[in-house]
């Protein structure tokens, strides 16, 4: 797997498919930030511009959470190998999921996606995704996600918020 440059507004995600075969998806139009980078798609902003979080004085954990669902998002905690605390989960064998860190600052968030190689971020709209870390290493206690994800996301005054398991674009 390649990780694209989104700067010039199109994000492209180079696979290598099972048979050995290439392919390309490509996401654009418009540059993408952290969130559109993680879901692969268009969106910049969790629950739409008129949504939970549509202004930054808006960002909270409990807003940010609420932007989530609305966009479709499984709520795993912050542990997501522990059922504790949470109803089950019922997931289609036929679709394929993104594991999205979601973490949120006074007045921002930011998201990571985990890649067959670790997890990956984008910081703005307008630099380059970058790899958070070279391990495929899934922090499942609030003092190692802040402690790995959220200081590995450049800044150390995000607090983990958790994860998200978002269906794959088809």
């Amino acid at each position: 797997m390649s990780i694209p440059n989104g700067s010039s507004g199109n994000l492209d995600v180079k696979l290598e498919l099972d048979s050995g075969a290439e392919t390309t998806r490509k996401i654009g139009g418009a540059p993408v930030n952290c969130y559109a980078f993680a879901r692969a798609r268009k969106s910049n902003i969790p629950g739409g511009t008129r949504g939970p979080v549509g202004l930054p004085y808006m960002v909270k954990p409990d807003s940010t959470h609420e932007a989530l669902l609305k966009d479709g998002g499984i709520p795993l905690g912050l542990n997501p190998f522990s059922m504790s605390g949470r109803e089950p989960i019922e997931l289609d064998p036929d679709e394929t999921y993104y594991l999205v860190a979601a973490m949120t600052a006074r007045e921002e968030y930011h998201f990571a996606r985990l890649f067959s190689d670790g997890w990956w971020a984008k910081p703005s709209k307008v630099k380059l995704a970058h790899q958070m870390g070279d391990t495929v290493d899934v922090p499942d206690t609030k003092t190692e996600f802040k402690g790995k994800l959220c200081k590995l996301g450049g800044r150390t005054k995000y607090n983990p918020l958790g994860y998200y398991l978002f269906p794959a674009p088809k």
